[in-house]
């Protein structure tokens, strides 16, 4: 997010030299680094790839007025960071198997009520407390009100800027489906826009003698309702899912070499237990595992099972693998498998 926002600063930067008339060395300067900047933060995570939307939306307004050659660098350096990212998901994308991030609201068949669902959660859940925090939110509202009010006067000093608000609109409903009400990760693009509409609303308001003896308020309960939503996001007793992982987790992960590949059964997380256990391989997400789908595991590579099912583990047709228990730690038990 960081690389996102320094990204974003430098492309401001850059566009007051150029709209300013400001030296062209200066503006190459940051050009390029805001570059740099876009193409780590989209490689780290793809949604930042919506951050090109600002220099693409400046750059066509530009090109209007008929200013082509002096865009031309520009066009380069922005179109080189971009194309880094492009060739790493163009390499790894195909790789997501079963991922329906790419094919978007449209691949799944979820039914209108239950995204519905999950937009009023990010709407009245994700965005007030996750996001912004209780206390930050009259500000925001502030923002919203204040930018509606002039709306005529921004659109005429940034009009560059509407391409990347369609962008953050039409990526929200397209993943609607993979936001859910639980990846709020997804909305790390959003976090400066939403700020900035906060500090727009604390501006706003000061301007208002009435209103600005409340402002000492949002900062004051800010770090309180923080506190309160922090002190509740984890409970090491109901992780939300087998505790006995979390707990014993070190000597789980010690139990067998880092560089084997294991299968751990049974995780309804779906995927934490591979994380937890710092290893790689196959997750079982229920019992119904047959010997024809064990054995092509093994035969891929699999060495070890992690499980803490012991309804997987009597399986008469699994009992021969079992060649040795390493080590059993709560509900969990590993085993070297042939």
């Amino acid at each position: 997010m960081c690389a996102g926002i320094w990204g974003l600063a430098f492309v401001q930067r850059a566009i007051r030299i150029k709209s300013g008339g400001g030296k062209e060395n200066s503006s190459v300067k940051y050009w390029a680094l805001a570059s740099a900047f876009l193409a780590v933060a989209t490689l780290c995570k793809l949604p930042f790839v919506l951050y090109y939307a600002i220099p693409a939306g400046w750059l066509l307004s530009q090109m209007r007025k008929q200013r082509l050659p002096e865009l031309i660098l520009p066009i380069v350096l922005v179109s080189f960071g971009l194309m880094l990212p492009i060739a790493w998901y163009g390499v790894v994308i195909p790789e997501w198997e079963g991922n329906n991030i790419v094919g978007g609201v449209l691949s799944v068949d979820y039914g209108w009520r239950r995204l519905f669902d999950y937009f009023q959660h990010n709407l009245v859940a994700t965005l007030p407390e996750m996001l912004l925090n209780f206390a930050a939110v009259p500000a925001f509202l502030f923002g919203l009100y204040s930018a509606w009010q002039k709306r005529r006067l921004l659109y005429t000093s940034h009009a560059y800027l509407s391409l990347f608000a369609i962008g953050l609109v039409v990526f929200f409903f397209y993943e609607l489906h993979a936001l859910g009400k639980a990846h709020d990760y997804y909305l790390y693009p959003y976090l400066p826009v939403l700020f900035l509409v906060v500090a727009y609303g604390l501006k706003e308001w000061w301007k208002r003698p009435r209103l600005r003896y409340l402002l000492p308020a949002t900062l004051l309960f800010a770090p309180v309702f923080c506190r309160l939503r922090v002190s509740n996001a984890w409970n090491s007793s109901r992780p939300g899912f087998n505790p006995d992982l979390y707990a014993h987790r070190l000597v789980l992960q010690a139990a067998v070499p880092d560089d084997v590949l294991v299968i751990t059964a049974v995780d309804q997380s779906p995927f934490i237990y591979l994380y937890y256990l710092r290893k790689k391989g196959w997750v079982l997400h229920n019992n119904d595992l047959t010997e024809e789908r064990f054995k092509e595991m093994v035969t891929a590579g699999a060495s070890y099972l992690y499980s803490d099912s012991r309804k997987l583990e009597e399986k008469t047709w699994l009992q021969p693998y079992l060649l040795e228990k390493i080590t059993e730690r709560g509900s969990f038990s590993v085993y070297r498998i042939n």
